[in-house]
């Protein structure tokens, strides 16, 4: 393509965007087994395992746009849209549980002290 037009790269990014949504990646391990040796059938069987599991662990109102498979690695990449709102959310739980576990551990250290 010419400097300054969409390749395939800039068509991807446009079919990817969602107004008012942030958009992540996450990383889902063990979806698939490893291969044992080269007569292992069970990856045969799990091939479509990502498009049944990954949609129903996701919380409602998180949109998946697409899901990379890495069978090899027994896992897939999953490439979402969530509102952001949703985003808000998870942030306030990880401060939570952040404070949590350093008042937690303060409050060991105090007792372990007396």
């Amino acid at each position: 393509p010419a400097k300054g037009s969409a390749g395939p790269a800039g068509k991807a990014k446009a079919t990817l965007e969602r107004p008012g949504r942030q958009q992540g990646v996450l990383w889902f391990a063990n979806i698939y087994p490893t291969k044992a040796s080269r007569f292992d059938f069970r990856q045969a069987l799990t091939h479509t395992n990502h498009e049944t599991l990954i949609p129903d662990l996701l919380p409602s109102g998180v949109e998946v746009i697409r899901m990379i498979p890495r069978e090899r690695e027994g896992g897939a990449f999953v490439y979402f849209a969530a509102p952001p709102s949703f985003v808000l959310q998870v942030l306030r739980n990880l401060a939570k549980e952040a404070s949590e576990s350093s008042s937690g551990s303060s409050a060991a250290a105090a007792a372990a002290a007396s």
